[in-house]
């Protein structure tokens, strides 16, 4: 009777070893087993493998659409994340992610190849993938919300580690607009552990301070860039004539940051910070302006002296794009400045100086003039005998 009963429980655990590698519902979909999976850790980690492996039971991450298959790379490339290209990754299919029979784009996918997963509780979501040249790899909620868009803007495929903030029950599909996806491993980390604090609660951005120099400005802004307890990113504006002169994003900034801007015009100036979180409305700080800024005048660097001989030197120097005109200046070397010569109204970028002592060393210096009378300071003096 027992060998009977030892046999029976054999054939039901065949049967159900059987039955857990199956297509869940004899769809396309497969849902995959992490390796690291468990209740006690807080990150999960999918590898190639296990990301092909069709086996029911684990934690919400589904490839949907056919032909998914292992692929072995010869890629010798590193992820952002550290983690190498080099071996097998998940391919899928040729059949593109598609929104109402049209290439998705930032949208909910309902056809074709891609990655959907639900979250247990808040948590990051990363992925380790291939973006081609001119491609976007998306990952978008449920609700139509991006949680994640990394556009390759490059002229080649670049490595990425795309992460995105996933809320608990919600799900969320990725995939790569316009091409199908290669993935070398997906890994969630629980964020839950740490509380984020409520937007409403996180105060606008302030620009406490902007401080002009020859060629631009340093902006100091107030504000918290923290994904627990502030924007996700504050992004800076400087804007000239009514239209924007430059940007400059702050990462991280646990109360002040400063961020650098350059200068091609001079003018009035006006600069917004905008704190953002995605999913949220933007926050803008209080404009601030700087009237009448005077853009310095580069110095033109002196690049080439040579001596033509019968006492003259051939002198060569960088052009100055807002130059009106250059003031050459020389002397003997260790003479007093004031038997220096100075050659004003010199419209090109070099000049030959004549009627020079044969074996006197000579020191050059070139300034530059602008239209609105402001110059340069001195080049650095160039000496030739």
């Amino acid at each position: 009777m027992r060998k009977r009963t030892k046999r029976m429980l054999s054939v039901l655990m065949a049967a159900l070893m059987v039955v857990s590698i199956m297509p869940v519902n004899g769809s396309n979909n497969i849902v995959a087993k992490a390796s690291t999976a468990s209740e006690e850790s807080s990150v999960v980690t999918w590898s190639a493998a296990d990301i092909l492996a069709a086996q029911e039971g684990d934690s919400g991450l589904v490839l949907c659409g056919s032909g998914w298959a292992n692929n072995n790379a010869t890629d010798d490339k590193t992820f952002e994340d550290g983690f190498s290209a080099l071996g097998d990754n998940a391919k899928a299919g040729s059949t593109k992610a598609q929104t109402d029979g049209k290439t998705a784009a930032g949208t909910v996918p309902d056809n074709g190849c891609y990655v959907k997963y639900t979250a247990p509780v808040n948590g990051e979501l990363a992925i380790n993938t291939k973006i081609g040249k001119g491609k976007t790899f998306y990952v978008v909620a449920e609700d139509g919300t991006k949680a994640a868009e990394v556009k390759n803007s490059t002229d080649a495929s670049t490595y990425n580690t795309v992460k995105a903030k996933v809320e608990a029950g919600k799900t969320y599909y990725a995939y790569l607009g316009g091409a199908t996806a290669q993935i070398w491993k997906v890994y969630y980390s629980q964020l839950n552990k740490k509380t984020v604090v409520d937007w409403e609660s996180v105060a606008k951005p302030v620009i406490s301070k902007v401080e002009a120099g020859a060629d631009g400005f340093t902006v100091t802004v107030e504000g918290i860039v923290d994904e627990y307890n502030g924007a996700e990113d504050i992004v800076v504006t400087m804007l000239h004539n009514d239209g924007q002169a430059g940007e400059a994003v702050i990462k991280r900034s646990e109360g002040t940051a400063t961020v650098n801007f350059t200068a091609h015009e001079s003018g009035d100036y006006t600069f917004v910070a905008t704190a953002q979180r995605l999913g949220c409305a933007d926050k803008a700080s209080d404009v601030y302006e700087v009237k009448d800024f005077i853009l310095g005048v580069k110095m033109p660097t002196i690049t080439w002296a040579e001596n033509k001989g019968n006492g003259e030197v051939y002198l060569d120097w960088v052009n100055i794009s807002d130059a009106k005109d250059y003031t050459l200046t020389y002397k003997v070397k260790g003479s007093d400045e004031s038997t220096a010569v100075k050659i004003d109204g010199i419209t090109e970028g070099d000049y030959t100086v004549k009627n020079l002592t044969v074996g006197s060393t000579y020191v050059f210096s070139v300034v530059a003039n602008r239209a609105d009378g402001y110059c340069s300071a001195a080049s650095g003096k160039k000496s030739y005998q």
